[in-house]
């Protein structure tokens, strides 16, 4: 059944708001993605997620534990341009090839909307990294204003589309999302309608989220401030052009450095507290939607 564009877009925001309640693990899991072994300029090394808290809660009070939740909630955006695509690309597909490969068809439209509403909110997200790092030391960046000030003072246009590569490929992790969340919502059909949406909500993303968590990882790695000599400066005493090496050149480098410092165990740090969070993050995510999608349309 086709649905109706600005009905999707508003459910999907509407959803997204959800995601503010765990908050708190979002910033955690950032925290010790950055905790790496050659990282000591830019960030503060975490033992484990509990450590990270408590260093969190006593060095910089309770109210850090949701720095950036603002920028979240304008990432909401985000899934609104999301459904919006979404839905678009599914009126572009012709019945038969629907009911000939339905497999294909939603892998298709899934991805297409996740690569459009990446590419497009991808400095929205480059933001929210720079400011969930800083610290009761880094006052400056408490003013997104200046965060967005700075990236481009040190990178110009490009500084907003950093982590843009791995963000790309994380795509496929939204579009396996909503393919098992479409096939596991008519597997169970006839279940309880609330129970189905949230058990299929909570599911689709858990295997896709362990198989590209490495790409989380480097995507998060690459948007954090990546010149460690300007890391406690602020936009005002930045002058002409940066003549210090980046803690990562790109893409590949990311990856070969962290292989070298820390092997595969680099690229899962924080995964417990992902799992922990994406469950129920996503179980509430697709509940309210589809609960907001059929408000609206019976109004």
């Amino acid at each position: 059944m086709e649905r109706s564009q600005l009905a999707s877009s508003i459910a999907g925001f509407t959803a997204s708001l959800g995601s503010i309640i765990l908050f708190p693990l979002e910033m955690i899991k950032v925290r010790l993605i950055v905790s790496d072994a050659f990282n000591s300029a830019l960030a503060q090394k975490y033992k484990s997620p509990i450590h990270a808290l408590k260093s969190l809660y006593s060095n910089e009070g309770a109210l850090s534990l949701y720095r950036g939740w603002h920028i979240s909630l304008c990432s909401s955006f985000a899934w609104t341009v999301y459904f919006y695509f979404y839905e678009s690309a599914k009126k572009r597909y012709s019945a038969d090839f629907k009911q000939n490969h339905p497999e294909i068809y939603r892998f298709a439209v899934a991805a297409e909307a996740a690569v459009i509403s990446r590419i497009i909110t991808n400095p929205l997200w480059v933001i929210k990294t720079r400011v969930m790092l800083q610290n009761h030391t880094h006052h400056w960046y408490g003013d997104t204003i200046e965060a967005i000030t700075k990236i481009y003072k040190l990178d110009g246009i490009k500084g907003y589309f950093s982590g843009l590569v791995p963000g790309l490929i994380l795509c496929s992790n939204g579009a396996f999302q909503l393919y098992f969340y479409e096939l596991l919502k008519e597997i169970m059909d006839g279940y309880n309608n609330s129970g189905k949406i949230a058990i299929a909500g909570g599911a689709s993303k858990l295997l896709s989220t362990i198989a590209l968590y490495p790409m989380q990882s480097v995507m998060v790695k690459l948007q954090q401030e990546q010149y460690g000599n300007l890391v406690s400066k602020s936009s005002k005493e930045i002058k002409g052009k940066v003549a210090e090496e980046k803690l990562f050149e790109g893409f590949w480098n990311c990856i070969v450095k962290t292989w070298n410092a820390e092997g595969y165990k680099g690229f899962y740090r924080g995964l417990s507290v992902q799992l922990l969070r994406i469950l129920p993050t996503n179980a509430l995510f697709f509940l309210i939607y589809e609960k907001t999608y059929k408000f609206i349309i019976d109004l």
